[in-house]
């Protein structure tokens, strides 16, 4: 049982300024079941994973989970789901080192709460490259409409288009569009300036 919808909370707990944007995408940096015969190869020549998994993308990770969000989205509008439905996503394609049906193994449950949990946690430490995957929030300019299709980007609250006053956002980028149980937007382009946090 991974993320379900968001009840109201209070503002009092946010962790994140709502008046600063925030965007964070990952790229899938490997095949989620290829990855793990390359990690154990590397490992057992003494080689550096994580400059190794950095020299290339995973394009059809993140072209599959296009594929699926964008065929659970498009015509409806966000239900306030959002978190739930990408880590079906996920569960359903796999991405990067989270197999197919892995969220719940990959991502611990107390960062199941509210979207911008799952950034959160991939933020800390080596959680995102243990998990084959990368932050590339700085090389797409903190802007969303900048994010590679089929990354998953996650937005703080307060966001254009987001209604939770806590758990901000996270979507499959396909821009312009952004997929997540909905067809979802940020505003544009323009309301993620060029020194955007």
């Amino acid at each position: 049982p991974h993320p379900a919808g968001l009840s109201p909370v209070s503002p009092m707990t946010m962790t994140m300024k709502p008046s600063t944007l925030f965007v964070l995408a990952l790229y899938s940096l490997g095949g989620s079941e290829a990855w793990r015969s390359d990690y154990a190869a590397i490992e057992h020549a003494g080689g550096n994973l994580t400059s190794h998994l950095t020299s290339s993308y995973c394009t059809s990770d993140m072209d599959a989970i296009n594929a699926v969000a964008k065929s659970n989205s498009k015509g409806k509008s966000p239900d306030g789901y959002c978190y739930s439905h990408v880590a079906d996503y996920i569960d359903a394609t796999g991405y990067g080192g989270i197999n197919k049906n892995g969220f719940d193994a990959a991502i611990p449950s107390q960062y199941w709460t509210y979207a911008y949990q799952f950034a959160e946690y991939l933020n800390t430490g080596n959680n995102a490259a243990n998990l084959c995957l990368k932050n590339i929030q700085t090389s797409v300019a903190n802007n969303p409409y900048n994010a590679p299709v089929g990354a998953i980007v996650v937005v703080r609250a307060g966001t254009p288009g987001t209604a939770n006053p806590v758990a901000g956002d996270i979507a499959i980028a396909d821009p312009d569009n952004f997929w997540n149980g909905g067809e979802m937007g940020y505003g544009g382009s323009s309301h993620f300036p060029s020194k955007n946090e």
